[in-house]
């Protein structure tokens, strides 16, 4: 929760604050009874609430009103932390306020601090901040307001109260809101009402284990203490694993479906440039997938990514005339074009809503656009689903990257309900490609070709394709010494970065000095460097949630050659190791009595490990690594056969 760096700082004379110069006295001296009544009830002196003594900071209180009415939604949120030492202080002595620039307006924030003293320190404008948030996959003109807290001190409790004003006239969808309440510090107390008018009804749902929730005609109220934190591991999506209720206007996914359509739609209206874009790109020689290729590669590298959701624009997307003439445009707008440019070529894609940050689309409790924060392209070819992500830049159209992969998603298709986006097996992929041959002196020539496919291309392309030449192959010997050889004597090369639907491609050339006696036998023993490289970055650590783990695989094919004067009298293992979690397979083919080749296949598909078979997984992990082991014996021929 650190407030450490923003992209734009706005002017503080910015602020839609026109209430708080004349915020009366009653509310301050409502809200400094309620800290001082959060205070009691959770009985900080003593600390016998075990939530507050184990995890420290805590929300003693948290109060959510919302009064839906014809044209205005008023939100008023009061919020009480407790902050028992210095560190909670330093991480988490501010609130962070988030509203829409355009259809929301914050009538008036109040804020306090009440040390264990009873002294009362009230904030003022200088202390609170308003910042662009960051504008990256979003579908909304975010805006973050930050509240700094004043005078805190071990024992501090904080209060805030701020009422936001949603017009509803100014969206573009209905209104729903979202509350998540779990969170990773405890909260004592939870409190949400919500009133509306009986012929405007209001929907919700919530996944809480600790809310009770109430409903009349006219108002849903719920409440729930002493919700603990939520815990964390190293891998795991807060947002499907916190505990949230939504409210909304509407219970049908189709409605919201309804809206993204139209807006597609209307962005569609106007295409003929954009045929005759098309038609410029292809040519009737070319193959469906060399016409997709094109027409990928243009929008998503030659449109540029620039956030655009402001005014009006927030779901819809600007038109296609206007992106195509712009070069630039945000995830919904180069989507919008892509699908109309897919079509040119008789490709039918249809729009699709992702949450980057979810995985579980049970777990989208009401229809609400609010869910997702990004647009994809998709369309059914060779009976598959393919998706395109026309923001990323750097990856194949048929391997659509880890940000949309296995997440949650809508398809702006009739009658569609959430799912979840193709999980694809192996995401990680390495070809490699090795001769290596040893000499009567002992010394080695190594000639090596990597090929990276998937999403280490899609990576590795994203950060050569803006270096120089210079840059790229220091990247490329920093590699092979961290996988191979720390050696410096290795001379390499790094082709492809230009074609996303190409590989990365890695050719090493290397000599190595004399350390071996070839007088004697001897007995070679090496881990297969590509394969090794895979399995560090495998471990199930998590305690508390799966652990995601996304699928590799790797392809080694390596050929041995010893000097005429030697012969080899033990090969590797040939290898069939199937286990839960993957497999490795070796076949080994001598070639004539000096000279050998290893074919290897490593893979580990794409899985989701739950925690009661981390051991399980490791083990797997452990196994292979250690049946992956590369040995060989060879002994030097008897003179007189030698001379013969």
């Amino acid at each position: 929760m650190r407030f450490e760096s923003f992209k734009t700082l706005l002017s503080i004379a910015s602020l839609l604050l026109i209430s708080m110069s004349v915020a009366s006295k009653t509310i301050d001296s409502a809200l400094l009874t309620l800290a001082k009544q959060a205070r009691d009830n959770a009985n900080i002196a003593s600390l016998d609430n075990p939530n507050l003594a184990e995890n420290g900071l805590t929300r003693l209180g948290y109060n959510i009103s919302i009064d839906v009415k014809e044209n205005d939604v008023i939100t008023t949120i009061q919020k009480v932390w407790y902050y028992p030492n210095k560190a909670t202080i330093q991480e988490s002595g501010y609130e962070t306020i988030y509203f829409n620039g355009y259809n929301d307006k914050i009538n008036y924030v109040r804020a306090l601090s009440l040390t264990p003293d009873e002294e009362v320190i009230w904030f003022n404008n200088d202390d609170i901040q308003t910042l662009d948030s960051d504008s990256y996959n979003v579908f909304t003109e975010g805006k973050e307001m930050i509240v700094n807290y004043v005078g805190l001190i071990e024992g501090s409790i904080s209060a805030l109260e701020y009422q936001k004003v949603t017009n509803k006239n100014k969206l573009e969808s209905f209104w729903s809101n979202i509350f998540y309440t779990q969170f990773s510090a405890p909260i004592a107390s939870l409190n949400i009402n919500i009133t509306f008018n009986k012929q405007d009804p209001i929907y919700y749902s919530h996944n809480s284990r600790f809310l009770d929730c109430q409903q009349q005609s006219e108002s849903i109220t719920c409440q729930a203490n002493n919700i603990p934190a939520l815990s964390s591991d190293d891998s795991y999506f807060f947002r499907d694993e916190s505990e949230h209720i939504i409210f909304s206007e509407q219970n049908n996914w189709q409605s919201v479906i309804d809206v993204i359509s139209t807006g597609f739609k209307q962005a569609q209206m106007n295409d003929s440039n954009v045929k005759l874009a098309v038609s410029s790109m292809i040519t009737d020689e070319m193959s469906l997938d060399d016409k997709i290729s094109t027409v990928h590669e243009f929008v998503a590298r030659d449109i540029r990514y620039v956030s655009e959701s402001e005014a009006n624009n927030a779901i819809t997307p600007h038109s296609i005339e206007r992106t195509l003439s712009k070069r630039y445009g945000d995830c919904k707008d180069k989507t919008a074009l892509l699908v109309s440019m897919l079509s040119s070529i008789g490709v039918e894609a249809y729009p699709v809503l992702v949450s980057t940050s979810r995985r579980n689309a049970n777990k989208l409790l009401l229809p609400s656009v609010a869910y997702f924060n990004h647009a994809i392209a998709c369309f059914d070819y060779d009976g598959q689903e393919h998706c395109i992500d026309a923001t990323n830049s750097t990856t194949s159209w048929r391997h659509p990257g880890t940000f949309v992969q296995g997440k949650a998603s809508l398809s702006i298709v009739d009658n569609a309900q959430p799912n979840v986006l193709a999980f694809f097996d192996h995401i990680y992929l390495i070809n490699h490609k090795n001769s290596l041959q040893i000499h009567a002196d002992g010394s080695q020539t190594e000639q090596q070709a990597v090929y990276f496919g998937g999403q280490y291309a899609s990576s590795y392309r994203n950060d050569l394709a803006t270096q120089s030449s210079k840059e790229q192959i220091k990247w490329a010997k920093d590699l092979y010494q961290d996988v191979v050889s720390d050696t410096d004597t290795v001379e390499v090369s790094v082709h492809g970065i230009d074609d996303v639907e190409k590989p990365i491609k890695l050719i090493t050339n290397n000599e190595f000095p004399p350390y071996l006696d070839m007088q004697e036998d001897i007995s070679a023993y090496e881990y297969e460097p590509w394969i090794n490289f895979e399995l560090e970055s495998f471990e199930a650590e998590n305690e508390q949630f799966d652990t995601r783990f996304y699928g590799s695989k790797v392809e080694s094919n390596i050929t041995i050659t010893l000097p005429d004067n030697m012969f080899i009298m033990s090969y590797p293992a040939d290898l069939n190791l199937q286990a839960n979690y993957g497999s490795l397979i070796r076949k080994v083919t001598k070639l004539s009595e000096n000279k050998f080749l290893l074919e290897t296949q490593f893979q580990i598909p794409s899985v989701d490990v739950p925690v009661n078979e981390n051991q399980l997984f490791n083990n797997t992990i452990k196994t292979i690594k250690k049946q992956g082991m590369i040995r060989f014996t060879a002994r030097p021929k008897a003179p007189s056969l030698a001379n013969n």
